[in-house]
């Protein structure tokens, strides 16, 4: 009599080899079939993602083994399903164990999302020092005074930082550690004793922070909300109106749209993580931006050697709206400017 009862057969076993070998093919194939075709639509990843190119074999690049190399890395970025793949395994590193994949994020409580540059900007780990920071701005008035004498305004903003408007939320291993001299204070001080002109958002949104009827920060972004925008180019207006003493395009909102479900860059952390499923973000805030025109307003030219902070302003058109030659110098490297482009657009080029 047999002890142990059999369940399975010598068929069903046979059968299972079957299903699961078919199981294995079909895991092997359809990726082929995916990247050749592109039967199934899948969304493209986020973030600063460079399609491959198919390396051109020769001699020397076939004996050098580099052809092999630059295949290799061709076929394993464009092998089918690959988005889904990696949304998959970032979705696990996220939910299971707390970790961006993203370069540079960092989770912080309630899931309120940082890059790491800014707490370190925050707690001084980047800080240059005094005399290199004065240095700079002794130069900045230099440029200040001269374009003064051409009847020109010189200004210098300090956006806000998230980092600096959410400390609370730092995880366990940056709330432990101790806030050094910053670039930021000093920068402040200096332009105050030499004279410099500016405007400090980041103190303005920290002394709002409690007050504010809407979030000037999103849990899942990095840059200021897009109803942070508003208010900062409302008050840059009224700036440059008062400096100029000339009345500029009447920029305003009529109404407030709250929305769950984030726009544009409030959720561009977020968005860069490339997550099977979203990050609550809580109600924001979205105003209804109107520009009123009449004879007599002013369209100032200006000049704007920036981050990607003015990407907000620029990116969603009120820029080029309130003035009238829109320069932006992004980080000083990158000329970008809308006539530019459109000139170049509607010639064909």
């Amino acid at each position: 009599m047999d002890l142990i009862p059999s369940f399975t057969s010598g068929s069903d076993m046979k059968t299972i080899r079957y299903i699961l070998f078919f199981i294995l093919l079909t895991a092997l194939v359809l990726p082929a079939i995916q990247q050749y075709t592109g039967l199934i639509h899948e969304k493209p990843l986020s973030g600063a993602i460079e399609k491959p190119v198919r390396p051109h074999l020769t001699l020397k690049s076939w004996f050098d083994a580099s052809f092999q190399e630059k295949y290799d890395d061709y076929l394993e970025q464009g092998i089918g399903f690959r988005p889904t793949l990696i949304r998959i395994n970032n979705q696990v590193a996220f939910s299971l164990f707390d970790t961006a994949q993203a370069n540079g994020v960092i989770i912080g409580k309630n899931n309120y999302l940082y890059e790491a540059n800014y707490i370190k900007a925050y707690l001084g780990l980047d800080y240059i020092g005094d005399a290199r920071i004065r240095e700079q701005l002794t130069k900045a008035r230099f440029v200040q005074d001269k374009l003064k004498e051409h009847n020109k305004h010189f200004l210098l903003i300090f956006a806000p930082g998230k980092a600096s408007y959410f400390p609370e939320y730092f995880p366990e291993g940056y709330r432990n550690t101790k806030q050094g001299p910053t670039n930021y204070a000093s920068f402040i001080n200096n332009s105050k004793e030499l004279g410099v002109n500016y405007i400090d958002f980041n103190d303005w949104f920290l002394k709002m922070k409690k007050t504010s009827p809407y979030p000037l920060y999103s849990k899942t972004g990095i840059h200021w909300s897009l109803y942070g925008v508003a208010l900062a180019v409302d008050s840059l207006v009224r700036y440059m109106e008062n400096v100029s003493g000339k009345p500029m395009i009447d920029f305003g909102w009529d109404g407030i749209d709250l929305s769950r479900t984030p726009r544009d860059t409030d959720d561009d952390v977020a968005e860069g993580m490339n997550l099977l499923f979203p990050i609550s973000s809580g109600e924001l805030a979205y105003p209804r931006i109107r520009y009123n025109e009449v004879p007599g307003q002013v369209k100032p030219s200006v000049l704007v050697v920036g981050d990607s902070y003015y990407w907000n302003i620029m990116g969603s058109g009120i820029s080029e709206r309130l003035f009238s030659n829109n320069e932006f110098w992004f980080y000083n490297q990158e000329a970008h400017n809308p006539e530019m482009a459109c000139s170049k657009k509607c010639e064909g080029h």
